[in-house]
């Protein structure tokens, strides 16, 4: 890669990885918060959102391999199926590894939030989560060992959501921003160096820098007035974003399978895949949510 290219990549790399994390402190934000003091409102809970997120899901898992069975002439094993039914397996697109995180997210959701409020101060649990992903990061052991660490971190992404609602907390912006511009530089600058020693490596949503910017950025984006300035914009967004999310990776296969010409490294081949691929997105959310109940079903659409 040029050294332009280098830049553009890693930069646009770091700031698609600020979304789970962001999303994570989001669920905790608005779900954790609720009360679920009785039974009715735990099975309310699970009802509307555990079982109809399982079932799009499930409907997803399918598709999916339909769309390998037609692009890839990959046979379709029921064995195969049944192991991403329950969540063992994941299905091999590169984003479908966050599905089964927040179906067990939702999975413990009602009880987390009762555990939480009788415990109160959640700040030290909190800190505790990120010592275990800074040991995490220099210990090498097992990949069990880093998957229950992992998932102790996307939890603490949403612990952190919820703690944004406790307290009225005063927002030291200049300081924030300042936080999130050094770790982001950083962040950058790591990937570019451990591209020219020949060991490139990933920012995964554990990372410690990335942990500290996204919960820096968090209460920043929090005291923007949303609803007063951009509402119509954000209540679009979050009509289309998981929609978005699950039909983006299938469409960009396709774009580049009958137009190779995009799979030559370009800032301008990066531009036109994403732009393509979203309004396609867009296009086909919008015309299969207008067929009644079931169009709204297939992409959680409430």
């Amino acid at each position: 890669m040029s050294c332009t290219y280098q830049a553009f990549q890693f930069i646009m790399f770091t700031l698609g990885r600020l979304g789970v994390p962001l999303f994570f402190m989001l669920t905790g934000f608005l779900l954790l918060s609720r009360n679920y003091d009785s039974k009715e409102k735990i099975i309310h809970f699970y009802k509307r959102n555990f079982i109809v997120l399982l079932v799009v899901w499930y409907f997803w898992i399918v598709l999916y391999n339909l769309f390998f069975l037609v692009m890839e002439q990959k046979p379709i094993v029921f064995r195969d199926i049944m192991s991403e039914f329950l969540l063992y397996k994941k299905v091999p697109l590169m984003h479908t590894w966050y599905m089964k995180e927040i179906i067990m997210i939702y999975a413990i959701l009602p009880l987390l939030s009762i555990a939480i409020k009788r415990i109160g101060n959640i700040r030290l649990i909190i800190i505790a989560i990120f010592l275990i992903s800074l040991i995490n990061k220099f210990y090498i052991g097992s990949w069990k060992v880093e998957l229950f660490s992992n998932r102790l971190i996307y939890t603490s992404y949403v612990l952190i959501g919820y703690y944004f609602t406790t307290k009225s907390t005063k927002v030291y912006k200049k300081l924030n921003l300042s936080i999130i511009a050094i770790g982001f530089m950083m962040l950058v600058i790591w990937q570019i160096h451990l591209y020219h020693t020949g060991k490139p490596q990933s920012v995964w949503y554990t990372n410690p820098i990335l942990f500290i910017i996204s919960t820096s950025l968090f209460p920043v984006l929090k005291e923007y007035d949303w609803k007063a300035k951009t509402k119509g914009a954000v209540e679009l967004v979050s009509r289309f974003s998981f929609g978005v999310y699950l039909l983006h990776v299938p469409i960009m296969k396709l774009l580049l399978h009958f137009i190779p010409l995009l799979h030559e490294i370009s800032i301008v081949n990066v531009f036109v895949l994403f732009l393509l691929s979203f309004s396609i997105c867009i296009a086909t959310i919008s015309i299969i949510t207008k067929i009644p109940k079931v169009g709204k079903m297939i992409f959680y659409v409430k």
